[in-house]
Formats: structure tokens, C-alpha cells, sequence
């Protein structure tokens, strides 16, 4: 039974992301951050709060940090989201490496 407790390796390999719920529906960033976890362990999360858009279709991953396109691939790829560019209006949470807009496509 494990205890649960990262290494000192693990801690320095967290990858910071930002959750920005992009529709109407309530309480999606607190689900992608489970489901999110559960498949890559080493995710932070250092904020959940609205996009500036409630529109949004699809679903976007924005790399912030210049050496985290991997992880950035990631994130998409468990999400079934598209790694993109930041969205104009969009400002990226200081201190995050990895911005997620959650869109419409997110709603299961």
C-alpha cells in the first residue's frame, strides 16, 4: 500500500494548469480536474474560474510555458481537446504552464 506522499522528483515535475470553464454549464472544471488527475497524476492545479467566453465549441489546451509542449500534448489528449493558441480576450493565470478552456465538446 502506498502512502500516497510524492517524491522530491515528482514535486519538481508538476505541471501547473489553469481550468477555464468556456460554456454555461457549472462545476465542469471541478470534473475535468478529477478526470484530469486520475490520468495524469503530476497536474497542479493553480486556478479553476470562468473564460471570458461562455461560448466556446470546442475545448482548448494553451501552452503558457516554453518547455511544456509535452505535457501540453498531454492534457489535450486527455481532454480530446486541440493544443492551440491563446484565445483573443483570453488572459492566462499567473503562475500556470498549461491553460485549459473547457467548450461544449467537454460536456459528456
Amino acid at each position: 500500500i502506498g502512502t500516497g506522499s510524492a517524491t522530491g522528483a515528482a514535486k519538481q515535475n508538476l505541471v501547473k494548469v489553469a481550468i477555464y470553464n468556456g460554456t454555461k454549464t457549472e462545476g465542469i472544471t471541478k470534473i475535468a480536474e478529477e478526470e484530469l488527475k486520475r490520468k495524469i497524476p503530476n497536474l497542479e492545479t493553480v486556478a479553476k474560474e470562468n473564460a471570458s467566453r461562455d461560448d466556446y465549441e470546442k475545448s482548448v489546451v494553451v501552452v503558457i510555458a516554453k518547455n511544456k509542449d509535452k505535457e501540453g500534448k498531454a492534457v489535450a489528449d486527455a481532454l480530446g481537446a486541440e493544443v492551440s493558441i491563446l484565445p483573443e480576450g483570453e488572459t492566462a493565470t499567473v503562475g500556470a504552464e498549461i491553460l485549459i478552456i473547457l467548450g461544449a465538446d467537454y460536456i459528456k
